[in-house]
């Protein structure tokens, strides 16, 4: 496959993050959660990446117990 761009005929494009911080939502756990280490470093690197990019996101709510 060969692409060839021709400076005179495109816009500038410029990338940003903005689709991906939008699309992409912290990790939001509970106390109840059953975590095993891997899957809790796993989220710990997720949401450093995150942050990196998007900066740091809004605090995760807590949800009340649904009463039965």
């Amino acid at each position: 496959m060969c692409l060839m761009l021709l400076p005179s005929c495109g816009k500038e494009i410029v990338a940003t993050a903005d689709p991906f911080c939008k699309a992409v939502k912290p990790v939001c756990i509970s106390r109840d959660d059953q975590l095993t280490a891997g899957t809790a470093k796993q989220i710990l690197s997720n949401e450093y990446g995150r942050e990196t990019v998007c900066g740091r996101p809004t605090p995760c709510v807590k949800k009340e117990k649904p009463t039965i």
